[in-house]
């Protein structure tokens, strides 16, 4: 994965929590590859991008599937 690429996150999962239902299966373009703390003290690759409307998004890596490179 690498800045440029279209990427989609993934979609919901049974196990997933009711959080702002619209952001399963959203689309977009990486900006910028980094780590986040999704947990305390604890990095994790993550993936920033552009949705289709002009928001940032924060996203683990492994939640992202490249759409296009």
């Amino acid at each position: 994965m690498k800045v440029g690429d279209l990427v989609k996150y993934r979609d919901r999962l049974p196990t997933d929590p009711m959080v702002r239902d619209g952001e399963w299966g959203k689309t977009g373009i990486v900006i910028m590859i980094t780590e986040e703390a999704f947990k305390p003290n604890k990095r994790e690759p993550a993936v920033i991008y552009l949705d289709p409307v002009g928001d940032l998004c924060v996203a683990r890596r492994r939640d992202l599937r490249i759409i296009l490179k």
